[in-house]
Order: C-alpha cells, then sequence, then structure tokens
C-alpha cells in the first residue's frame, strides 16, 4: 500500500477557514477525507483524487464538492 502523509500547503488553514465561512460542514468532510486517505493510502473515485502536473508534480489533488459561488453585491 502506498504511504501517505498529509502536508497541507502553507495556504491550506486559510482556504479552509475562508470556506468555512460559506459553510462551516466543510471542516468535517475534509477530516473524512485525509482520514481515508491516511487509513487507506487511496480514495474512493467520487473524489476525483489526481497527480498534479508541472510545477506541482509529486502531488495529488481531490475534489470534496464543487465551491458554491458567492454572488457579491453591487453597491
Amino acid at each position: 500500500m502506498k504511504r501517505v502523509r498529509f502536508k497541507p500547503r502553507a495556504t491550506f488553514n486559510a482556504d479552509l477557514h475562508r470556506l468555512t465561512g460559506i459553510d462551516h460542514t466543510i471542516v468535517e468532510e475534509v477530516r473524512v477525507a485525509v482520514d481515508l486517505l491516511s487509513d487507506n493510502g487511496k480514495l474512493e473515485t467520487e473524489f476525483n483524487d489526481h497527480e498534479l502536473g508541472r510545477r506541482m508534480s509529486g502531488y495529488n489533488e481531490l475534489h470534496l464538492r464543487d465551491t458554491p459561488k458567492v454572488k457579491k453585491m453591487m453597491t
């Protein structure tokens, strides 16, 4: 089994904090995904886990869900 280490980028906490302003349930979804990945070494296909290329080669990306679009009101 492939050994997986969770090493978030520097912007991870800031991005997660921003997303909690949109939907606070995202934190639990992130925990579930990280736990699944740590325990099993892979994710189910619904997470669309895939390797990144170019300068991010060696890193993977996963998708929890589509991020809701927040409409900004024009004043």
